[in-house]
């Protein structure tokens, strides 16, 4: 079944924007055709690494909508058992009319405090209910993280609940905590991986390796390798 509207994050565009036009109008042209028309790209060099990182968040978000679309089961009672209960209650309550008023009066205003107290409750969002606990998960969706920041991530979001009605999206979560800490210098990583020296012009890094490299780097292999 198609869709008529889909989510579009941020992490998106983060991840996209710095890249040639070319790869740009393939990622965002994948991104709507599996998110609306559900038909899964089939991308090749820097679009499908990049792609690969955005998949997942698309594959959670259209199994939401699909179990968010199956019909709900209701127990509809007819017209006439319906009317029969409710003369039986009105019957019962005539009867009890007099009977204990002191203790109606005590359960009304418990229900009013316990209404009042549900309003007042706000869902809170823990790290530890979704499925990126399981740190296989985690560190598959980040593959492109090594080992020291997806641990410093990994803890950070254990300590942190986000309270709202609004669900989080853990994965863009820990991108965006390290784009700002990248910026602001606040938290450095060093990649364990010895890369090849690429910047000779001789050597082609993998997917992999390639994906080690920060935004900067990526834009100058981009240039000396790859000529884009």
């Amino acid at each position: 079944m198609n869709r008529d509207s889909t989510i579009f994050y941020r992490s998106f565009y983060e991840a996209i924007k710095e890249l040639p036009e070319v790869n740009q109008l393939e990622i965002y042209n994948a991104i709507f055709e599996h998110s609306l028309n559900l038909n899964k790209p089939n991308l090749t060099g820097l679009s499908k690494t990049i792609y690969t990182l955005i998949e997942p968040q698309i594959e959670a978000n259209l199994k939401r909508y699909e179990n968010g679309s199956k019909p709900k089961k209701k127990h509809i009672e007819s017209e006439t058992e319906a009317k029969r209960k409710q003369d039986v209650s009105k019957n019962e309550a005539n009867k009890n009319n007099n009977k204990n008023v002191n203790k109606n009066d005590n359960d009304n205003n418990n229900e009013k405090d316990n209404t009042s107290l549900k309003k007042k409750q706000t869902p809170k969002h823990l790290f530890t209910d979704s499925i990126y606990i399981d740190k296989h998960k985690f560190k598959e969706v980040l593959s492109d993280w090594n080992t020291d920041k997806l641990k410093y991530y990994y803890e950070a979001l254990i300590t942190w609940s986000n309270e709202g009605n609004k669900k989080v999206d853990w994965i863009a979560t820990a991108k965006q905590w390290a784009s700002r800490d990248e910026r602001e210098g606040k938290v450095k990583f060093t990649d364990t991986q010895k890369l090849p020296d690429w910047r000779s012009g001789k050597v082609t890094l993998t997917h992999q390796q390639y994906l080690t490299l920060t935004e900067p780097q990526k834009r100058d292999y981009n240039q000396i390798i790859m000529g884009i």
